[in-house]
């Protein structure tokens, strides 16, 4: 499989169940199709190269929704 946008329905529904996802036919065509649209940003996502330094993550367990973000 050297393009991921032609995985063919079998392979995409062994995916599925090494998932864990139980689905039917139609569930199924309907997560690939969902799959399709979003691949080409996720693989936008995988293909930067960020250094240590770039990355940053934040937790505040006292937030409050109601206020604007920072």
């Amino acid at each position: 499989m050297s393009d991921p946008t032609e995985l063919p329905m079998e392979e995409f529904g062994v995916l599925c169940a090494r998932a864990g996802f139980v689905l039917t036919d139609e569930e199924a065509r309907d997560l690939k199709g969902m799959w399709e649209r979003v691949l080409p940003d996720l693989a936008a996502l995988h293909a930067v190269d960020l250094g240590e330094g770039d990355l940053a993550v934040s937790f505040e367990p006292s937030w409050d929704p109601d206020t604007e973000a920072l």
